[in-house]
């Protein structure tokens, strides 16, 4: 154990599009969704903006959301900047990225997210990379029980374990019937970031 204060404070820039404040569309912070009921990223983005959410009655399908008059495939997704859209499909599946794993969603709209979006027709979304700093273990568990037999849970470890150095890991799976005839999920994903923060201004990660 070490005490926090001999920590590098991780870069809060890490991830982001600027590293100067830029007034975007939206941010929707980690701390933001302590208090709302969500399963993806698709409820959460739905919830703090005025697009629709378009749920197709399963958990873990392909649930996304309709955007300034255009479908799914007109946003564009990206993972600390780097586009994450299928090439094939031409879109993103936002339930395949947990919302316990982000620590900004950067929204961009208009000519923001066609230039910074890859030619994006309504939204570019950057989703932050979380950033965890502490020198005593750090635990987060998420559970979901709903109807149509759907079960969940998300979970999250983190603990510098180094002076400078952090390991995040965290989990999630679920599973649901479905509201509807071949609706039903099963959905299952582990993930780490593995974190070097040589000074305040610098961080570097393996995700």
């Amino acid at each position: 154990q070490f005490p926090d204060s001999l920590i590098s404070i991780p870069s809060v820039t890490h991830g982001k599009i600027f590293h100067q404040d830029y007034n975007q569309f939206r941010t929707i912070g980690k701390s933001d969704i302590q208090e709302i009921n969500y399963v993806g990223l698709n409820d959460i983005i739905s919830d703090f903006t005025p697009f629709y959410n378009q749920h197709l009655g399963g958990y873990s399908t392909y649930n996304s959301f309709l955007a300034l008059g255009a479908s799914s495939r007109g946003i564009s997704w990206a993972y600390n900047g780097r586009n994450v859209n299928n090439p094939i499909l031409g879109s993103f599946n936002p339930e395949q990225h947990s919302p316990e794993f982000f620590e900004n969603l950067e929204i961009f709209t208009g000519s923001d997210a066609v230039i910074l979006g890859n030619n994006a027709s309504s939204v570019f979304i950057n989703i932050q990379e979380i950033r965890y700093n502490t020198g005593k273990p750090f635990t987060r568990l998420w559970f979901g029980n709903s109807g149509f037999g759907y079960l969940g849970a998300d979970g999250v470890f983190s603990q510098n374990f180094r002076p400078n150095w952090n390991f995040t890991f965290g989990f999630k799976s679920y599973n649901s019937l479905g509201a509807y005839d071949n609706s039903w999920g099963n959905n299952w994903n582990a993930r780490a970031i593995l974190r070097w923060n040589p000074n305040d201004k610098t961080s570097i990660s393996l995700t």
